[in-house]
């Protein structure tokens, strides 16, 4: 029997709001000079870890109805968009503050740096997810098509966890814990759907 969280009646309102919360503080923080001596660095990691955990929870979806029959399957298209939300200030923060809009800068870091391509990469790649995150795409797609596209998560996912990981440029525990977590979630979404193939 599979529970269904909406029983509850927790609005998805709430996930907006509270997932929000935290890029208030940080940018408040940013500008008020709460962030330290590198506020910017700051600024761009702390976006960039809450941009992880958010893609984590969305993952984790799915695992919590197959393992436990709690389905929050209502939950995971709003935490999809605040990852994006995340992704896109992390992203822009990078783009006026570090690159400070030059192209042709960000262009060359692109090939030159292979952690900033992984992560451009996985922002490119959400996007669409984002982009087509509402019941009028589903319509207008149909939902064969909108799963296809919507299988991005995962690929997106590992580039993520690569560049979390190769950003530090030495092996530290955190990203390496995050990147476990995404791993064994996606090597368990495949076990999954192997199964009812």
């Amino acid at each position: 029997m599979l529970i269904k969280m909406s029983k509850l009646n927790f609005s998805t309102k709430w996930i907006y709001f509270l997932a929000t919360l935290p890029a208030v503080t940080l940018f408040y923080r940013a500008f008020s000079g709460g962030l330290g001596v590198d506020p910017v660095k700051k600024l761009e990691h702390e976006l960039g870890l809450l941009t992880i955990q958010l893609l984590i929870l969305t993952l984790l979806i799915s695992p919590i109805r197959d393992l436990f029959k709690v389905s929050l399957i209502k939950y995971r298209r709003s935490l999809g968009v605040m990852t994006f939300f995340y992704a896109f200030s992390h992203f822009s923060v990078w783009m006026l503050f570090d690159i400070q809009l030059l192209w042709d800068e960000l262009i060359a870091d692109i090939f030159r740096r292979p952690y900033i391509s992984f992560g451009f990469l996985s922002f490119v790649g959400i996007i669409p997810l984002a982009i087509t995150s509402n019941n009028i795409s589903i319509k207008k797609m149909g939902v064969k098509l909108w799963r296809q596209i919507h299988v991005l998560i995962y690929p997106v996912s590992i580039l993520a966890a690569l560049h979390f990981v190769m950003v530090k440029k030495v092996w530290e525990l955190e990203p390496l814990i995050y990147s476990v977590i995404i791993l064994g979630l996606l090597i368990f979404r495949f076990v999954v759907v192997l199964r009812k193939i």
